[in-house]
């Protein structure tokens, strides 16, 4: 009883645990089947420290760029716009990093990274 006790804990541990080092955010437009609008699919990712995210255009029937949202990083991909590229960056430090499509902010395709040990 005790063993199946701790392998639970260890197995909740492990799924709450940050995803491994790489994530990517998909750009979905408002043309996909059940989409309405251009958003990020997922709208937010969790990453331990040293990982990279992309953003990723591939299938995307309209510009997007990505330009971060938050005060503690600079990030700028496309001006005004890119798709594709992929644009990818690497994030060493812990802390929550929001970023948008300038071209569909009105849509809400914001996202939110977070870095955490």
């Amino acid at each position: 009883m005790r063993r199946r006790a701790a392998l639970a804990v260890v197995m909740a541990a492990l799924l709450a645990a940050p995803a491994a080092h790489a994530q990517t955010f998909r750009a979905v437009d408002g043309t996909e089947a059940n989409s309405y609008e251009n958003t990020w699919t997922p709208q937010t990712v969790t990453i331990r420290p040293g990982g990279t995210v992309t953003w990723s255009f591939a299938g995307s029937t309209v510009f997007h760029n990505v330009v971060s949202d938050s005060s503690n990083w600079s990030y700028r991909n496309g001006d005004p716009a890119v798709a594709p590229p992929d644009a990818s960056h690497a994030f060493t430090t812990t802390g929550t990093y929001r970023f948008v499509c300038t071209i569909h902010v009105a849509q809400n395709q914001t996202g939110k990274l977070v870095v955490t040990p």
